[in-house]
């Protein structure tokens, strides 16, 4: 999927300004030449795994590309570039593990790049809100505390990929994330190719 989504943006939108950064050649290919298919987009090879995060930065200060494509980030470090990338106004398109948009945020390595979310401390009148929307009941307490969104996700969409034929679309991040955050279950558009290749959306919450 994340080859696909190279060929297209790079061939009818950003040409050259789309940069590659291929770790383990799944993108690019790993041959002298890069896959036919990503071009005429550029692509930089990364020596070794931990070295990722350096060569995500020296794509921007070389080649000033208007999107980054970045297989697999797993790493603290290179969570941290990305987020000081996308300050720049370069556009980012990342694969990551995890089965879902939740286990991601759960995920400390991972979770700044959803918006940094840390606890923050409620007033009194927050944490009755908060109890009216989860229905439950707690005690009023200033030293009550919740996760919270610090900053934007730097992302604009969130695909899961359930299978071969099935995607779940987050269209819009910021209001997934404080719902998961919330303890409630985030609006995403599900996508399914049934046998006869016709495509099947329907929209959740």
């Amino acid at each position: 999927m994340l080859r696909a989504i190279t060929h297209a943006l790079a061939s009818r939108f950003f040409g050259p300004r789309l940069v590659v950064v291929d770790t383990s050649g799944e993108i690019a290919g790993a041959g002298d030449m890069p896959h036919p298919c990503v071009l005429p987009a550029r692509t930089m090879t990364v020596p070794r795994r931990p070295e990722q995060a350096r060569v995500m930065l020296e794509a921007v200060q070389n080649h000033s590309p208007r999107v980054l494509v970045i297989d697999e980030m797993g790493t603290r470090q290179e969570v941290d570039a990305a987020c000081d990338i996308r300050t720049k106004g370069v556009s980012l398109v990342a694969t990551t593990h995890g089965d879902t948009l939740k286990e991601v945020l759960d995920n400390p390595r991972l979770a700044n790049m959803l918006g940094k979310p840390r606890e923050v401390v409620l007033s009194a009148k927050e944490t009755e809100e908060a109890r009216l929307r989860a229905n439950q009941s707690v005690e009023l307490d200033d030293r009550k505390t919740r996760l919270q969104r610090t900053q934007e996700p730097i992302f604009d969409m969130v695909v899961e990929l359930r299978s071969f034929k099935e995607v779940v679309v987050y269209r819009e991040v910021g209001r997934a994330i404080d719902r998961l955050l919330r303890g409630q279950d985030a609006p995403y558009v599900h996508y399914e190719c049934d046998e006869d290749d016709t495509i099947h959306a329907e929209e959740v919450l």
